[in-house]
């Protein structure tokens, strides 16, 4: 016992401070010295043995990315009283025993326990590993009969017992890894090296290396795990939820079951239930039964036994234990970061990454949040994707106190090349101060790749890259050539003729290809440099191409969006001419208004409209999926879509034609 509360005396000076609520964890290489430790008394009963009381002592270290376990076992030992053959006494002739009804064929004993476990574990991200070491001790005492001469042909018959105590560390490797709400263990067990020079010669106890399997699956308020090694196969559960009657608080309750798969069978069944009565103390009860099959055994059963006990610091023979105690968390950090969530509300459930720019400066949700402390709170807001596809984090933000603010949540994509499928993932929001995080709320989020697009006309736009190297050498070299050309047409307008040759130019390598998508699924779309390598696209890469060709050239262009009038909640992407949905460009000549009569323009070819400087400007349609066809072609059927359905049909007043600047 004394040895016990040095223990214990040791965990309390280790590390001294406030615990933290279940909710909030360590920032990675700023996590302070965290400290728990236990101290459960136990009654335990074995087959053919009185009860007993024992106590176990737990501890718990955690320093940054490293956990260390302890437990100390006082008084907790297995008692075997072990029967010795017939004596058989060879007398010199003529030779008598003093007292014959005195010799009593006295037993064997044999005592064994597992008084100490320590355990280091160490996590990296979504991979831990995990090292352990029992020490298991051993002490055999056997009784040797020793025959005395008192007299001649008199002798007396005394015992000599031998003691015989040897020691040894059990020691288990093992790794883990974290793949969502799926972890997958495995390792080896049973490893022993011995710490005593004497051998263990008599009633030997040395487990077998054997391999260790397990499979996890559930979040760290429920989970279910499945174990085996060579000798055991085992299932556990945990679960961690609110009951009103607990006033709120939230237990945690452990079941789990054992059976042995070895030739010497036996089942164990167990509970552990863990109250917080505050963010220091929690109580703790819990339950073992092992039920076995033998209660006696042969010599050979036995040794059998030992084997596999010798892996098992529970027992595996018949016995009942139950222990209540307590529990003591402690850590070096703050108390608490004084945040609560009042209510979230978040608009976006799916994000696209061609759209990172919007997602930025446009919030994808908001936060309600409120300072239940006396003093100001001073944090930021940190939103993380378990994926890593997504991210944000906000400047200080400080509430006064009582103070209820709501914050905006925006988003952080990469411009990362996924592969094609959307990735379900689940974005975290915490507040975060110097050393602490707190888990404020999560929600689901859909992340679609480079090239998904929303159906959105208005997003073409985060498709153009007038900037990108290639398509700007493509660009310049076009125009140029167009320039040359154009300044040789002397009977036409000169900065119509430069236009026509241009678009002429940009777009006679390329074809149209019809949308491969069918209605109501998401679409994809091309960056102008994948269209300029493939020389093959849809009407939405098209008129991406297009106004970028022409807009890395000072051009002006805005893109007119025909859909039919759908149901609610019901989309109509975009397709090829004469489908349900369609663009096409409106590109600025730069020709003022004034000079209409000098373009030989007819009353329905050309669109007034006001350029970025507010002036207005002839526009004329083209349809960029005629651009194969020359420029002539693709003007008349621009003209043809821009009168029928903007014109005639009226579109634009009844809101099935949009028109977006680009």
């Amino acid at each position: 016992m004394t040895k016990g509360f040095i223990f214990l005396l040791f965990c309390w000076s280790s590390a001294f401070a406030q615990p933290t609520e279940p909710d909030i964890t360590y920032l990675a290489g700023r996590t302070p010295v965290r400290l728990s430790f236990g101290i459960l008394p136990a009654l335990s009963t074995f087959a053919g043995q009185s009860p007993f009381f024992w106590t176990r002592l737990t501890g718990q270290v955690t320093l940054d990315q490293f956990t260390f376990n302890s437990q100390v076992f006082l008084n907790q030992s297995q008692t075997f009283s072990i029967k010795n053959p017939p004596l058989l006494i060879n007398l010199p002739a003529q030779g008598t025993i003093v007292n014959p009804s005195s010799i009593v064929n006295q037993p064997n004993s044999l005592e064994f326990q597992f008084p100490f476990i320590f355990g280091v574990k160490w996590t990296s991200g979504d991979l831990s590993l995990l090292g352990s070491m029992t020490v298991l001790t051993k002490k055999t005492i056997l009784q040797k009969p020793e025959l005395n001469s008192q007299e001649e042909n008199l002798y007396t018959v005394t015992w000599k017992p031998d003691n015989y105590s040897v020691a040894s560390g059990l020691f288990s490797f093992s790794g883990a890894w974290t793949l969502n709400w799926l972890t997958v263990t495995t390792g080896v067990s049973g490893l022993s090296i011995p710490f005593s020079s004497k051998p263990d010669t008599v009633y030997k106890m040395k487990p077998v290396l054997s391999p260790l399997i397990g499979i996890r699956f559930g979040t760290n308020g429920n989970q279910a795990e499945v174990k085996w090694t060579a000798s055991r196969l085992g299932f556990s559960g945990k679960t961690t939820e609110k009951f009103n009657f607990f006033g709120g608080l939230k237990p945690e309750l452990k079941l789990g079951y054992e059976t042995g798969t070895g030739k010497f069978s036996w089942q164990r069944a167990g509970f552990e239930f863990a109250l917080p009565l505050n963010r220091i103390i929690t109580i703790t009860t819990s339950g073992d039964w092992v039920f076995g099959n033998k209660h006696s055994l042969s010599d050979q059963n036995f040794r059998e036994f030992l084997a596999l006990q010798a892996a098992n610091p529970i027992p595996i023979l018949s016995s009942s234990t139950v222990s209540i105690g307590f529990t003591f968390h402690f850590d070096a950090s703050e108390r608490n970061i004084p945040v609560r969530l009042i209510d979230s509300r978040f608009y976006q459930s799916s994000v696209y990454t061609a759209k990172r720019s919007f997602y930025s400066y446009n919030p994808v949700g908001s936060v309600d949040l409120y300072n239940t402390g006396e003093d100001p709170a001073e944090f930021e807001l940190i939103i993380r994707s378990k994926n890593k596809l997504a991210f944000y984090q906000s400047g200080k933000v400080t509430l006064a106190p009582s103070e209820l603010r709501s914050l905006p949540v925006y988003l952080y994509l990469p411009d990362t090349s996924l592969s094609g499928i959307p990735v379900h993932d689940q974005l975290e929001v915490a507040a975060v101060t110097e050393n602490l995080q707190k888990r404020l709320t999560t929600f689901p989020l859909t992340v679609y790749d480079r090239n998904s697009w929303d159906g959105d006309t208005f997003s073409l736009k985060y498709f153009l890259s007038t900037q990108d190297p290639d398509l700007l050498s493509f660009s310049k070299s076009a125009y140029l050539f167009a320039l040359t050309e154009a300044g040789k047409d002397s009977t036409a307008s000169n900065p119509l003729s430069l236009l026509e040759k241009f678009i002429s130019l940009t777009g006679s390598r390329l074809q149209y290809v019809p949308d491969p998508t069918s209605t109501f699924i998401t679409d994809r779309v091309q960056y102008p440099v994948e269209t300029l390598r493939r020389k093959v696209g849809d009407c939405e890469d098209l008129v991406v191409f297009t106004a970028s060709t022409l807009m890395s050239v000072g051009y002006n262009c805005a893109v007119v969006d025909i859909r039919p009038n759908m149901p609610e909640n019901m989309q109509a992407p975009t397709a090829q001419a004469g489908s349900i949905g369609h663009v096409f460009l409106l590109v600025d000549t730069g020709i003022p208004v004034t000079q209409t009569g000098q373009t030989g323009f007819g009353e329905f070819q050309f669109v007034t409209r006001r350029n970025k400087l507010g002036e207005f400007t002839i526009w004329i349609p083209i349809e960029t999926t005629a651009l194969s066809e020359g420029f002539k072609k693709a003007f008349s059927e621009g003209v043809r879509h821009y009168y029928d359905e903007v014109i005639v049909n009226n579109g634009v007043e009844k809101g099935h034609v949009q028109i977006y600047d680009l």
